[in-house]
């Protein structure tokens, strides 16, 4: 036996049985032995079938693509499925792609046009079941990637950055019935530099054990909020 077909027969008896199964499923769109978009999942669904996994996803407007594990029966459900970013190859996995990047889903009579809004089939209803996805960001960090109600993620300020109001520097943030993450947290460069008490067009840094004073460019004055000499003074 040639051992070279059988990637192939497989492929082959996959398509057959979905094109079989699903008259609209994108058979173009399945790959085998694809790869996982760990960055961009925003839902995990265990022991559901991979048909159940693309309804799943079909239902979503935020969701652009699958990714399956067929091994572990495990659904991935991705923000994003522009092929030319996927990463971390999984072996038995299977990748698919939705057709479009709509921002609706047609269910019933009703249209589900809000981003984290789901199609209930049965009802023709639309509801939210998950919140979006928390993004990680230059001054904050994430730590958990679910997304449905009542999911916690920890959000805190990087190094070198304070929360904006309140004390803590991290939060743990709860996804509510309203799709919401609450609470949130905001992060601000942690300023080095102080107002000079001798002139608003100064400032001051620490150096070498002293505060030193320094002058803003002319015309502008010196911000705590930014931290530099960001305030424009009007010509007198």
């Amino acid at each position: 036996m040639d051992f070279k077909v059988i990637p192939f027969l497989a492929m082959f008896n996959l398509v057959n049985y979905f094109s079989a199964t699903f008259a609209d499923f994108d058979v173009r769109a399945l790959t085998l032995n694809a790869a996982a978009l760990p960055e961009h999942r925003f839902l995990s669904i265990p022991g559901i079938s991979l048909q159940d996994c693309w309804a799943n996803c079909e239902n979503r407007a935020s969701c652009k693509s699958v990714n399956y594990k067929r091994q572990w029966h495990l659904c991935e459900l991705n923000s994003v499925g522009d092929s030319k970013i996927l990463q971390h190859r999984v072996r038995g996995s299977v990748f698919y792609k939705k057709r479009n990047d709509a921002t609706k889903v047609q269910c019933g009579s009703t249209t589900c046009d809000g981003d984290m809004e789901v199609c209930d089939r049965t009802t023709g209803m639309c509801t939210v079941k998950e919140c979006e996805p928390l993004q990680q960001k230059s001054e904050r960090f994430v730590k958990g990637n679910i997304a449905s109600m009542g999911d916690k993620a920890l959000l805190g300020c990087k190094d070198g950055f304070s929360p904006s109001t309140g004390s803590n520097v991290t939060v743990t943030s709860r996804c509510g019935n309203d799709g919401i993450w609450l609470p949130e947290i905001s992060c601000i460069k942690t300023c080095q530099l102080r107002s000079s008490t001798s002139s608003e067009t100064s400032y001051e840094v620490f150096e070498h054990g002293q505060w030193k004073t320094m002058p803003c460019s002319p015309g502008t004055a010196f911000s705590v909020d930014t931290c530099e000499c960001s305030i424009i003074l009007r010509k007198q």
